[in-house]
């Protein structure tokens, strides 16, 4: 497959590079899988590769979808190799969920059931997954884990489907759409959990994949940068008055900084780590910039799984004095 024309760089990580292309007047959305993890090639030998199987789903959603299919066009699909591929689609243009409001809510629970009628589901749902186009049409982003069958989604998929998605929003995000949400998609398919439910297990799936996501902050990422005395934030750096937290190897510098970023992702008043110094053999000093404070701090840090053994003066500056716990809503 030949890729021609201007390009912008969205996405860089150890497996995957994503881009978009202008080309002879359209816009196209190129990925390219080249994996550095040694047992990539290894895992890719077990079942179809990722780009190989958003190809085919793609494929076979539009099949069974017409106003998909004016939008797709046609996909291009190369692999390489076990491990090694590339895919593009056309571009689509639309919001994805960081940026839709509460009258989106119904449009995105009635666009859901509408796929899941359509047999397809997805194990690692987030709503930036999900676009909504202007005329209200909700479309995947993403294919590669998702799973397209000949009958409408089990009931057991839509749930876990529900969970995941709603577990993707930040906690005042999620208790602002999930009610209008889940109402529009009960009025075309069932669920066995009720609202209260689903959001219980949400706050639990969005506990454990924050604290994974925040682990990106200690390996090579775009906005991230290791260094052998410490981590640099690259890209995305959030502005405001600085701030500095110092310690010594009592404490682990880097999980400090680390959980500071899992807050971060959490949407909680916390500092938001920018660089992490090790100074020396025994003391480090973390900065960061201090966060608009928040009057709900403490019911903020109980929903993520933490309280304080501390006083706070509207954000947390020094993690080590969390204390995690179960979270509740």
């Amino acid at each position: 497959m030949a890729a021609t024309g201007e390009g912008k760089l969205l996405r860089l990580s150890a497996r995957r590079s994503v881009f978009m292309l202008a080309d002879e007047g359209h816009n196209w959305i190129l990925k390219l899988d080249a994996p550095e993890r040694s047992f990539e090639a290894i895992r890719a030998c077990l079942r179809r590769p990722p780009l190989a199987r958003e190809s085919r789903n793609w494929q076979l959603l539009s099949e069974r979808w017409p106003a998909l299919q004016e939008l797709l066009g046609y996909t291009i699909a190369e692999q390489l190799d076990s491990a090694r591929g590339c895919f593009a689609r056309q571009w689509f243009d639309g919001r994805r969920g960081e940026a839709w409001q509460a009258v989106d809510a119904e449009a995105v629970g009635a666009g859901i059931a509408a796929l899941h009628q359509l047999g397809w589901t997805d194990a690692d749902l987030s709503p930036n997954d999900m676009l909504l186009t202007a005329s209200g049409l909700l479309l995947p982003l993403d294919l590669g884990h998702a799973h397209v069958g000949t009958a409408p989604s089990s009931a057991t998929d839509r749930s876990r489907d529900w969970v995941h998605f709603l577990g993707g929003f930040t906690l005042r995000r999620r208790l602002m759409f999930a009610k209008p949400m889940l109402e529009a998609y009960r009025k075309e398919l069932r669920l066995r959990e009720n609202n209260e439910e689903l959001l219980r297990l949400a706050l639990l799936w969005a506990g454990t994949i924050l604290h994974r996501q925040s682990r990106r902050c200690l390996r090579k990422t775009r906005d991230f940068q290791p260094q052998k005395n410490g981590i640099v934030r690259s890209e995305g750096v959030p502005q405001g008055e600085l701030l500095t937290l110092a310690g010594d190897v009592s404490s682990d510098p880097r999980e400090i900084f680390r959980l500071l970023y899992e807050l971060e992702l959490h949407d909680i008043a916390a500092m938001r780590p920018v660089r992490l110094e090790i100074v020396g053999p025994e003391d480090w000093v973390i900065e960061g910039v201090i966060p608009e404070r928040s009057t709900t701090l403490q019911a903020d840090l109980l929903a993520a799984g933490y309280v304080s053994e501390e006083s706070l003066n509207g954000f947390v500056h020094d993690p080590r004095f969390l204390k995690q716990v179960k979270p509740q809503n």
